[in-house]
């Protein structure tokens, strides 16, 4: 099931003749076009390190690391390699600066080693760097990013705009103090998005250090069935919104009303990048919301059918009802010779089958001398007189 993720601006622009725009990824370990990239010293005990980078510094503190830089392709590559700071999309998440704009954060802090690094066909090579928080910060978390791209990726045109591809590392800098993580949901709405069923959550942070999330959202049936459950990790960074957008292109068939529900887990815990099940976790859960899906066209058209049986069958009740309440007032009839179910429907105006019903009559609905029958009188079903016309009289 395709579900609408987390929106990131993808186009950087740089200065030149046109418009030079540079698509951004997840910042994370990367490898795009067989270049890639991920830290070179995780910390064991700490899985998230795998992909980001994450230091905890005090004034004038330093910490060295490195970029492991890697060329899969069977041609030499130049890389540049450069540091920027940390910005948020429209929706909160998580991208990154453009190369040539002020460094005021986390990429101020960053000194590399190299930044242009020659990489030979299929190898790979460590790129220093060290991170120094100089001057004054406030205590929290500051985020930045460390950018590698091919120095030889012309890119594509389009138009007047040629785009370029770049790959981001995020670099996470915690400064020590009152850290603490606020998460709750903002908002959870149902709506529709084309012929799709959408769910748009609003996660606020009001701590000042990020929290790595699990955000999930289900549709119940009124009696408690899931039929789409869908969700994630996402980073909710500090002091700051987070807008997450679901899709359902699967609508439950026979369409109805449902509930709909939001929930977020996160660990509590300061400086921790993950939601482990053995962590801290709180949970915080959205007020159900209760929704109407359409039925699909071929449900309704069912929908229909078995309306028309419903009426069809309750006409038949009321119809058999009212003859029911007629026969009870049937009186008591001694058969004579000669009688026959047929004759003594048609004397008295009913249908032969009306009359074997009120009687539980089998087929052949053979009677006998002196069977007892109920049987409407002859008033109760008399014909009314027609005169006869003149034109039978005898002259």
């Amino acid at each position: 099931m395709k579900t609408l993720r987390l929106f990131r601006p993808i186009f950087f622009t740089l200065a030149s003749i046109f418009a030079l725009c540079i698509v951004a990824v997840p910042v994370s370990a990367v490898q795009s076009g067989g270049i890639g990239g991920r830290p070179a010293n995780p910390d064991p005990s700490n899985a998230r390190t795998k992909s980001i980078f994450i230091y905890e510094l005090k004034a004038n503190e330093s910490k060295t690391d490195a970029l492991l830089l890697m060329n899969n392709t069977d041609k030499e590559e130049t890389i540049n390699v450069y540091a920027v700071d940390g910005i948020l999309t429209n929706t909160g998440s998580y991208s990154c600066e453009q190369a040539v704009e002020s460094k005021d954060d986390v990429g101020a802090w960053v000194t590399l080693s190299e930044t242009q690094v020659v990489l030979p066909a299929n190898s790979t090579k460590e790129v220093e760097f060290t991170t120094t928080l100089t001057g004054t910060a406030d205590v929290g978390e500051h985020n930045g990013c460390l950018v590698f791209q091919s120095d030889t990726d012309e890119g594509d045109v389009q138009g007047n705009v040629r785009v370029r591809t770049r790959q981001a590392i995020r670099l996470v800098v915690t400064i020590p103090g009152d850290l603490k993580k606020v998460v709750a949901i903002k908002s959870f709405t149902v709506g529709k998005l084309d012929q799709y069923q959408q769910f748009l959550l609003t996660i606020a942070n009001s701590g000042n250090v990020s929290a790595d999330i699990d955000a999930r959202v289900v549709l119940r049936t009124l009696w408690g069935s899931s039929v789409y459950n869908d969700g994630g990790g996402y980073p909710v960074l500090a002091k700051n919104d987070l807008q997450l957008s679901f899709l359902n292109e699967k609508l439950p068939f026979w369409g109805g009303w449902y509930n709909a529900s939001s929930q977020v887990v996160y660990d509590i815990r300061a400086g921790v990048f993950s939601v482990d099940k053995d962590g801290q976790l709180i949970t915080k859960k959205s007020p159900t919301v209760t929704v109407f899906v359409n039925p699909q066209p071929t449900a309704w058209v069912m929908y229909a059918f078995i309306l028309l049986i419903l009426a069809s069958l309750a006409v038949f009740l009321v119809l058999r009802r009212r003859e029911q309440r007629m026969i009870a007032s049937w009186p008591e009839y001694s058969v004579k010779k000669g009688d026959t179910i047929t004759s003594l429907a048609t004397a008295r105006g009913i249908s032969w089958r009306v009359l074997s019903r009120a009687n539980d009559l089998k087929a052949p609905y053979a009677l006998s001398k002196s069977d007892v029958i109920k049987l409407p009188t002859d008033i109760q079903y008399k014909k009314p007189h027609m005169p006869k016309s003149n034109a039978s009289k005898k002259e």
